[in-house]
């Protein structure tokens, strides 16, 4: 029935192989063993599919994102000089709802590489910090950036803090979770870093919570040799929180 140029002529000899050394085998454990035997001998092959598939998945994602939103994205640049300078940033999750929102600019330099964000609830501000820490990730992996201007250098590092939670599993409480966090930065952080925290010190009562946010902020002030405006700790001293 079957020549030895037919696609199934491979399968059926194995089916036939199986049948002879084991007559007691089903239908569905023949072709388990089948499926099997193929699937091992074409492991490095199907790996070698998956990766190209997965290379090309990104790619076209990325590509496809770049010019689905309104206002196309844009390619970012780079420079030596530790400078963040992007225009009308937005998340990129918000770009695609289409939803009215406003862009936001960042501005970071050698005298100001630290900054402190407060405002109102519902303000934004994690939007804002997500959208920059998500903007200087896909300028690193090669992608365009939802912002009009994008200058940023390069980081060795991109670490983020986000929001609170906890694992009741492990014993471990909100606090002692943030805790672990913020000792990971400390002992992976660099001057060439990008370190967003936020959510810092709601683990614990008001006044203690900003006690550790203020220390851990001189902390990561003196670890990564940020310059950074004596009047905006003072300012932030007398914050009513």
């Amino acid at each position: 029935i079957f020549d030895q140029n037919f696609d199934f002529w491979p399968k059926f000899r194995f089916l036939t192989k199986i049948s002879i050394f084991d007559q007691n085998l089903g239908s569905t454990e023949i072709l388990l063993k089948t499926a099997s035997w193929y699937f091992f001998r074409y492991t490095k092959y199907l790996v070698q599919l998956g990766e190209v598939t997965g290379m090309l998945d990104a790619f076209v994602g990325l590509a496809t994102a770049a010019v689905s939103t309104s206002d196309p994205w844009i390619r970012p640049t780079f420079n030596k000089d530790r400078i963040i300078s992007i225009e009308d940033l937005r998340h990129p999750i918000l770009d695609f709802k289409n939803v009215e929102v406003v862009p936001n600019n960042v501005e970071m330099s050698n005298d100001t590489r630290f900054m402190i964000l407060t405002g109102p609830n519902m303000g934004g501000k994690s939007t804002y910090l997500r959208a920059t820490a998500v903007c200087a990730i896909l300028a690193q992996i090669g992608s365009f950036v939802p912002a009009a201007v994008a200058n940023l250098p390069i980081f060795d590092a991109i670490i983020a803090r986000i929001g609170a939670g906890d694992n009741v599993q492990r014993g471990i409480s909100t606090f002692l979770h943030e805790m672990i966090e913020t000792e990971t930065i400390f002992r992976i952080a660099s001057e060439n870093s990008f370190i967003v925290i936020d959510e810092l010190g709601r683990g614990t009562s008001t006044w203690d919570g900003f006690g550790l946010a203020f220390a851990i902020a001189e902390a990561l002030v003196d670890k990564t040799k940020v310059k950074m405006e004596k009047n905006i700790y003072k300012k932030s001293k007398h914050h009513n929180y």
